[in-house]
């Protein structure tokens, strides 16, 4: 699960720079949803992407996209849900 303020950016419309983490890979999509750091020598490289893109504004729709449909409180409470089926059967 990705720290709440990336989510919470992402579904305000705002691009994300974070660190890579693994696991995360389906969230942060580098430059699709956000970009991501493997050290932080790529800092300038991604900011200037972003100040560049001219893809910025879909990147942002896709961002709130995912956060909001993998990491809602629907979608959280489903995943809830589904964890109590399996571990009640």
């Amino acid at each position: 699960m990705p720290p709440l303020a990336w989510l919470e950016a992402m579904a305000r419309e705002t691009c994300v720079v974070v660190p890579k983490v693994r696991g995360l890979e389906q969230t942060i999509i580098d430059g699709q949803t956000g970009y991501t750091l493997s050290d932080i020598g790529e800092w300038r490289v991604k900011a200037a992407k972003i100040l560049d893109n001219v893809h910025l504004h879909r990147l942002k729709k896709r961002a709130r996209q995912v956060a909001m449909k993998r990491h809602s409180v629907v979608s959280a409470a489903r995943q809830y849900e589904d964890m109590w089926s399996r571990l009640c059967s």
